[in-house]
């Protein structure tokens, strides 16, 4: 009998190509099909690249959809099933769960992880039914009717067999695991995901109106999760949010109106000063502040945003460049919404995803650039910048910025936290204290008075809030750190304005809306820098730079 193995991806282009290679290592298996579940990662490509079939679905229709698809297409006469981000996959692993079904001695194999990480050996050892590595004949699959299910299709395979009297072995796989939802996808994201892949089962389960003995540990397991779940949360919550408003009395009010005020704001991405500084921005207009706003790149390298904004696939470099151009003009409306005119903007133009790589690796050799993957430039691509065709180095960026300072002069400089959960927003504050001193060592003026803003730190934004009237409040380590925190009330009216500007980043609230609107809250927050208390250690030093000798990095901890 013919062996094909199916191999259902949904976004996994960093481990379907090592699947594939096992897979083609094995000469029992005479045909490798990966259907590529709507992928927006380059799935499809990654798995041709190593030699499979690939059938790409239109759009995400689920894992048993997926696999249904694959089955119809396969030529052979028996089908393995294996998840699509394996780790330890060995050919005898291939093996091991053929063997029994192309013998006659089981219609079914079911793998079961062993001797691999604890969290999935325990998994599959409490609820192998949810098991994703099997073999059958196809005939056996296509009759179980699975074909319109996602994740709950292997339960469905389970009570299938059950029910014919099908003759089922549990094969043990060694040394095997699978990256977990949560590493692949982000925690929050990869709860959102596993409680989808749960809630597809527990949907199952009470269409079937009965949980037999065979089911109920996949209940246990969703059981312990959910429970684990509400005691992470809870855990979280009492740590951070009840320790943050019993520090709310430590935060001290900001006040930095009147027409002597010069406020800078440096933001990595277009959107970034609108989430964390947009109040500040109309208040400190509306109070005869002079303020100007410095974007350090223009948001071309977000490809999961292009894709969903475009609703196209893989876009390539013309596309990141275009949707560049698009982040750009939401900029310039967003400011206009806040109160600024064009010429309080100014765009540098540099890589989106880039910007950490270029602070720790690319200084200012012209024969030693960046190279952004999405855009395929070395250069400022924007004529609308402050320097088109300067390369992607750290010297370039903070050129751009001391011509910056120089030219506006600033009293009040914000820039992102160096502890920031963005690599881009740590580089970013990074360039930026770097600037000003450079700045301040070539005669610019008296130090100006630095502030922090905090735009991303693990589950603190991504949880959506019930309530946007609460006080926004700093995590707890950030409270701990020993800085001082300052909060910015914010009118009625320079809320509706924030609101107003975060609302016409539309290519973003198509993406994180919800976390987009997180920062909706009666204040701001901001934490004071003292550029004594950020320890410089020993840094290359590009030409024409002297004063780029120094790395910041707080005493206690950030870039």
């Amino acid at each position: 009998m013919g062996v094909t193995a199916v191999v259902p991806a949904y976004n996994e282009v960093s481990t379907i190509g090592g699947v594939v290679e096992v897979l083609r290592q094995v000469p029992l298996v005479d045909e490798v099909i990966v259907v590529d579940d709507g992928s927006r990662d380059g799935t499809a490509e990654a798995a041709r690249k190593h030699g499979a079939v690939v059938l790409e679905l239109p759009e995400n229709c689920g894992k048993g959809a997926a696999m249904t698809a694959g089955a119809r297409q396969a030529k052979g006469d028996v089908l393995l099933f294996l998840d699509a981000d394996l780790e330890g996959l060995t050919p005898r692993h291939v093996v091991d769960l053929l063997e029994p079904v192309l013998r006659g001695e089981a219609d079914m194999t079911v793998g079961v992880f062993k001797s691999g990480r604890k969290p999935t050996d325990y998994a599959q050892v409490l609820a192998p039914s949810i098991s994703g590595q099997r073999a059958m004949r196809k005939d056996l699959f296509l009759a179980a009717g699975v074909g319109t299910s996602r994740f709950e299709v292997e339960v469905m395979l389970t009570r299938f067999a059950r029910e014919r009297g099908l003759r089922v072995r549990r094969v043990p796989l060694a040394n095997m695991t699978h990256v977990m939802k949560e590493e692949k996808r982000g925690i929050a994201r990869g709860v959102v995901e596993r409680m989808g892949m749960y809630k597809d089962i527990t949907c199952y389960f009470w269409k079937a109106r009965r949980v037999n003995r065979a089911m109920r540990p996949a209940f246990v397991l969703m059981a312990l999760f959910l429970g684990l779940s509400l005691i992470g949360y809870n855990l979280f919550y009492i740590k951070n949010i009840r320790t943050a408003r019993a520090e709310v009395s430590r935060l001290v009010h900001l006040k930095l109106w009147g027409e002597k005020r010069r406020i800078l704001v440096i933001s990595p991405h277009p959107d970034d000063e609108s989430l964390a500084a947009g109040g500040l921005i109309a208040e400190a207009v509306k109070n005869g502040c002079s303020v100007h706003v410095v974007f350090l790149t223009s948001g071309d390298g977000f490809q999961r945003g292009l894709e969903i904004y475009r609703r196209k696939l893989n876009p390539g470099p013309t596309e990141f460049l275009e949707y560049g151009r698009q982040r750009m003009a939401e900029a310039e409306n967003a400011m206009r919404l806040l109160g600024l005119k064009p010429d309080d903007i100014t765009f540098l133009g540099y890589p989106d995803g880039g910007l950490k790589e270029i602070w720790e690796k690319y200084h200012s050799s012209p024969d030693e650039t960046y190279f952004s993957p999405q855009t395929k430039q070395r250069a400022v691509p924007y004529g609308a910048a402050l320097s088109p065709g300067a390369p992607y180095a750290a010297s370039s960026i903070i050129k751009d910025l001391v011509t910056v300072l120089d030219g506006f002069r600033p009293t009040d400089i914000f820039i992102p936290d160096l502890e920031d959960g963005h690599p881009d927003h740590r580089a970013g504050g990074a360039l930026a204290i770097t600037a000003v001193a450079a700045w301040e060592q070539g005669g610019g003026q008296h130090a100006p008075r630095l502030f922090s803003y905090l735009v991303h730190a693990g589950l603190w934004q991504l949880v959506p809030k019930v309530d946007r009237n609460t006080l926004l409040l700093p995590p707890r380590n950030f409270l701990e750190r020993g800085t001082r925190w300052y909060t910015l009330t914010l009118t009625p009216a320079g809320l509706q304005q924030k609101k107003q500007a975060l609302a016409s980043y539309h290519s973003q609230m198509k993406v994180i809306s919800s976390f987009m609107n997180n920062f909706l809250r009666p204040n701001e927050i901001f934490s004071e820098v003292r550029i004594a208390d950020v320890k410089l250690r020993e840094g290359s030093q590009p030409a024409g730079a002297d004063t780029f000798s120094r790395q910041p990095v707080r005493e206690n901890g950030g870039l």
